[in-house]
């Protein structure tokens, strides 16, 4: 094997062993954050659109069952868990 060669294959070696774990966690944590950023729009995008479209005056375009309004809340306030109602919290 040429001495040039040789020389080559340990600056590579090298370099994998010094800096490959430094570019993994930079590139996974840009990666967690653009996972993070498409996530919050593709969950706020429609609901913010469908929101903006029933203030100027349209309809609701996906309307889900799911949604309490003020009227069809019964007024009774659930238990909270370490209140005197409630039940303890264990830690």
């Amino acid at each position: 094997m040429n001495s040039f060669l040789q020389l080559q294959e340990e600056d590579k070696e090298f370099f994998v062993q010094e800096y490959e774990k430094d570019i993994r966690t930079n590139v996974e944590s840009r990666l967690k954050t653009i996972y993070l950023i498409s996530d919050v729009l593709e969950h706020f995008v429609p609901i913010f659109s469908d929101t903006l479209t029933v203030l100027a005056g349209g309809s609701v375009i996906d309307p889900e069952d799911t949604y309490l309004t003020i009227d069809e809340e019964d007024g009774s306030p659930s238990l909270i868990p370490g209140t005197p109602e409630g039940d303890d919290v264990i830690r």
